[in-house]
């Protein structure tokens, strides 16, 4: 009787393997449509974790069964390998390397907590002190005091530096983004999106003093690039309708849709706003770095644009399965620190235990002993 209940589940899960495959397929696909060529593609995107963790959970079912039917999620786990190493990674704890290290990191300060009230410019600054960085990158800056400029001063003299940039979006708002470095800024420049979402980017050329050897030292010139793109910009009905249990009534019917609505929106701009990015990542003459709120997950248009030709420090020195995002949406990564050749990553880090609802994200980049080598 039991392996007639068996034989007949089983022939209810096998159509279930395939379909779950062939979404993960899809998902996987998700970095080829922008939000502007495809509604539905990005959004399949969003959901490769979970496709990946049933597909993982499906060879197990039939793996345990010795079933011929295991080879379909085997291949398709083995498909999206890659892909699910951009969310899980298992490095050693740090990679020995030679020359000289720089230390960057990139947070979302999320307006100091001038409207969640969870955070404030001292407990940035004690973060700074806290985790110590050669270069900060910070979006949603928020001075109170209405003088964005000044805040990001004091912050790099909170560490003793002199050197820093600023973005303001809009005259008169103190509202913007930051870049405070230990090395001399030589020339910074707003990178601006041409959309009216409110969101930014800009960049810094900076000099970091490079060891030759025999005592001999110059400088390397770096450009810097601090993102913060399009969110979501959930509402707090969609909060709680993704926390709660969806009973399928037609006020949550409307909620899901209005969702749907503003994450196909949130992708749409974000193309636009890559695509920008991209251009001047192309044009760029020196080694560049990239960090920053990228709001969207690594199997995405958004970071397939952005890390064309960069490497990923999560990937490169992360250990586990990396979130960077602390909300009550489902947690993802979202947060990035990416760099170009030759620089290599020998430390990556993160930290939850900070004010707002980002992760503090921080990389150890080590410079090659001569950019010609």
């Amino acid at each position: 009787m039991m392996k007639l209940l068996l034989k007949v589940f089983n022939m209810l899960v096998f159509p279930l393997t395939l379909i779950v495959g062939l979404l993960l397929t899809l998902s996987g696909l998700a970095p080829n449509f922008s939000g502007q060529q495809s509604s539905v593609m990005p959004l399949l995107g969003l959901a490769f974790p979970l496709l990946f963790l049933l597909n993982a959970l499906l060879l197990l079912y039939w793996g345990l069964q010795l079933k011929w039917r295991s080879l379909f999620p085997l291949a398709f786990g083995f498909l999206h390998l890659g892909q699910a190493s951009l969310y899980l990674q298992w490095n050693s704890e740090a990679k020995a390397a030679n020359g000289p290290s720089i230390r960057v990191a990139t947070y979302n300060t999320q307006l100091l907590g001038h409207y969640s009230g969870e955070g404030s410019e001292d407990s940035l600054k004690a973060l700074m002190r806290e985790h110590e960085a050669d270069v900060y990158c910070f979006q949603e800056l928020y001075d109170k005091n209405r003088n964005l400029e000044a805040l990001v001063k004091r912050l790099a003299q909170s560490r003793g530096f002199k050197h820093y940039a600023h973005y303001q979006l809009v005259a008169g708002r103190p509202y913007g983004m930051g870049i405070v470095s230990k090395y001399p800024i030589v020339k910074s420049k707003a990178l601006p999106l041409e959309d009216a979402s409110g969101n930014m980017a800009m960049w810094a050329d900076i000099d970091f003093p490079q060891y030759l050897g025999e005592g001999e030292l110059s400088d390397t010139r770096v450009r810097v690039y601090n993102l913060h793109l399009q969110s979501f910009r959930l509402h707090k009905g969609d909060y709680e309708l993704i926390r709660d249990r969806f009973d399928g009534d037609s006020l949550e019917i409307e909620q899901s849709k209005g969702l749907v609505h503003r994450l196909s929106a949130a992708y749409q701009l974000r193309v636009g706003q890559s695509d920008k990015v991209r251009e001047s990542l192309d044009n760029c003459p020196y080694p560049k770095w990239v960090l920053g709120d990228f709001n969207d997950v690594p199997v995405s248009y958004t970071y397939r644009v952005l890390s064309m030709g960069l490497r990923d420090a999560f990937v490169e020195a992360g250990q586990g399965l990396e979130t960077t995002y602390k909300g009550p949406f489902p947690s993802f990564r979202i947060d990035y620190a990416l760099y170009s050749s030759p620089f290599r990553c020998t430390e990556y880090q993160s930290f939850s235990e900070v004010p707002g609802d980002h992760r503090w994200v921080q990389a150890r980049l080590i410079m090659p002993s001569s950019f010609a080598d």
